[in-house]
């Protein structure tokens, strides 16, 4: 929960342009944004880790959805 409620503020939504090192088993792009999607999305498969879902980070999505600039990167393929 303290990771959705960081998403509150204005001060985060520089993870959707923040660059990491790209995690080979778990995500392609080196957007932090896009690695946490992709660790959602492996972790309700299971495939990442099958002890874990991640699904706190629902949370976290659900907050940044509320601004305009992340809903818009959720809602399509690519960051551009």
């Amino acid at each position: 929960m303290l990771f959705a409620n960081l998403a509150k503020s204005d001060d985060l939504l520089r993870i959707l342009k923040m660059h990491r090192t790209i995690p080979e088993p778990l995500s392609t792009s080196k957007y932090s944004m896009d690695q946490l999607m992709d660790c959602f999305v492996k972790g309700a498969e299971g495939s990442y880790n099958k002890h874990a879902d991640f699904d706190f980070l629902s949370y976290f999505f659900a907050d940044l959805s509320k601004v305009p600039y992340p809903m818009y990167h959720l809602s399509t393929t690519s960051i551009n």
